[in-house]
This record gives C-alpha cells, structure tokens and sequence, in this order.
C-alpha cells in the first residue's frame, strides 16, 4: 500500500514537473501594460507607405531598397571594431541615406506627402 501511495505522489510530482507554464510576452520597450497598450494605438494610427499609393515599379525598388539597407545595418552593428557610439553614429547616417534613396524614388506629389509623414511621426514623438 505504501508502495502505491508513493508511486502516486512521485507520478504527480514528476506530472506538475512538465506542466507547461504560460508566459506573457513583454515588448522591451513598454514598462507596463498601459504603456503597451497607448503604443498599440499609436502604431494603430501611424502613417505608412501604403498610403503613398506607389506603383508595381515604385514598390519593388522600395524593397530592393530595404533589403540593402536592413543589411547595411546589419553589417554595422555586427562590426566589432566599431564603439558603441561610432556604430550609432553610422545608422544614423544610414537612415538618412535610406529616406533619401525613397525620397528620389518617389514623384512630387509622393514626396510632398512623405515629408509630411515624417513630420507628423517626429511631432508626435
């Protein structure tokens, strides 16, 4: 009987062992939950380029565009030889270079409502 009971009890144990635990996905940089939460809406109503109605031709270079750029950065920040400072200094200067690479890509009235989407994304910071 003994034998049973002990059997029982290391059976739960070794059962609550493997449970699976439900963790809450934490953004890095939110502090809490209502901070989380005002970014969902302002991400909500962020501008984005879709809003620039490009055409086929416009859209496929924007991307060439954002694969070169995101492996620049990459490039940048996996560079050992770099500080800190001097690697945040280059993406800086990177993203400049990107806004404008898509500024000569885009046709006056494009860029006109680009600029102003930038401007409203630094105000509202």
């Amino acid at each position: 009987m003994k034998n049973i009971v002990c059997l029982f009890i290391l059976s739960f144990a070794i059962n609550a062992g493997f449970a699976q635990v439900q963790r809450k996905v934490v953004k890095k940089n939110s502090i809490d939950s209502t901070t989380s939460a005002s970014q969902n809406t302002k991400a909500a109503k962020r501008p984005t380029l879709k809003e620039l109605n490009l055409t086929k031709e416009q859209r496929g270079k924007l991307k060439e565009i954002g694969r070169q750029n995101k492996a620049e950065k990459n490039e940048i920040e996996n560079n050992e030889t770099l500080s800190p400072g001097q690697k945040e200094e280059k993406v800086r200067a990177l993203k400049k270079e990107h806004a404008g690479k898509v500024k000569n890509l885009l046709n006056d009235e494009q860029k006109a409502k680009f600029i102003q989407m930038r401007r409203n994304k630094r105000n509202n910071r």
